[in-house]
């Protein structure tokens, strides 16, 4: 790649909450931004003007790789390709696999056999890969703690690490974030804002449960910077670096809400219960679902927080915000 060249990205999930930030953040450093979206895909938070589209359809494989090819054969290929595309919320648990691991592999040797000039292929993960720490001594997830995922989401995850791994030359690196927040998203800020304005406030999960978090824009600056070290594989653990209860978080909401609010408490017996029912109901019906059983153990459990000294050492990741700071700045963007 010569010095005067922008750099090609293909960012797959790029219509959604972290993609479209992913999308902004390589806009803001120069970089030519291809979004990797299906042609159903909403492009609401895609208005850029730079923004160039690129189809990806992992369900056909033979036009997704001819169309690699064609791009290839016209441009010189990508530099980067950060796979943020997966299942998140599926019809049945056996979609996990299908969706994070298999079509990531397939999508990963595509790439290779088709763009010459691949510098970097950055895969989204997750920490379910790895699932949660110790819940007696509370020590954090380290990126050398030994993988026991406790959803299927998380397996697939993991899975897709491993296949990855198994790619004879394929330059890669994964992330693992925490609890992913920040403008634009509506799965935990977005969810709970409206119901604090209510006056109630619901606390799921053990008491003593210890969290980590990590805002959207320092997710985004630490996968792209990803992109740009040579020679390094392996995966990163991304937080804030904080430790964080669930009252703190709800805390620092409600104080630039200015509301205050009656705590329910549900126990994580009916919360299993309730996503069990849901799973077996949604699923005849082969509707997708999120809040199933497996995901509210995930959800429930007691260690989730976050070690990111590799990623600082390696990286270089200095997050801007911690949780205090991040949710205030999420809560301004919504006004």
């Amino acid at each position: 790649m010569e010095q005067s060249e922008a750099p090609r990205v293909l960012i797959t999930g790029a219509s959604g909450f972290i993609g479209s930030h992913l999308v902004a953040a390589a806009l803001k450093r120069g970089w030519e931004v291809y979004a990797g979206v299906r042609a159903t895909s909403s492009r609401k938070d895609l208005t850029d003007q730079r923004i160039k589209f690129f189809p990806v359809d992992f369900d056909k494989p033979g036009a997704l790789k001819s169309d690699l090819e064609k791009f290839a054969k016209s441009t010189g290929g990508f530099h980067y390709v950060i796979h943020n595309a997966g299942i998140t919320k599926p019809r049945d648990a056996d979609e996990f696999y299908r969706g994070n691991a298999l079509f990531t592999r397939n999508f990963a040797v595509a790439l290779l056999e088709t763009q010459p000039g691949l510098r970097k292929f950055v895969y989204m993960s997750s920490i379910a890969a790895l699932g949660p720490g110790d819940p007696e001594t509370f020590a954090p997830i380290t990126e050398s703690k030994p993988p026991e995922p406790i959803t299927p989401y998380g397996r697939s995850k993991l899975k897709a690490e491993a296949m990855l791994a198994e790619i004879p030359g394929l330059p890669h690196i994964s992330i693992r974030p925490s609890g992913v927040y920040g403008p634009g998203d509506e799965k935990i800020i977005g969810r709970l804002v409206p119901i604090f304005n209510r006056g109630i406030e619901v606390r799921i999960g053990p008491s003593d449960q210890r969290l980590s978090f990590v805002h959207v824009m320092d997710l985004a600056t630490v996968t792209l910077d990803a992109c740009l070290v040579d020679q390094l594989a392996g995966a990163f653990n991304i937080s804030d670096g904080g430790d964080y209860s669930l009252v703190e978080f709800y805390k620092f909401i409600k104080e630039d809400l200015e509301v205050s609010t009656l705590a329910v408490r549900i126990p994580t017996g009916i919360l299993v219960g309730y996503g069990y029912v849901l799973f077996k109901v949604l699923s005849a019906m082969g509707k997708q679902v999120l809040l199933s059983h497996y995901k509210m153990r995930e959800v429930t459990a007691k260690n989730w927080v976050i070690d990111i000294s590799h990623a600082r050492q390696q990286l270089n990741y200095r997050p801007v915000y911690d949780l205090k700071s991040g949710v205030a700045q999420t809560l301004k963007s919504r006004e």
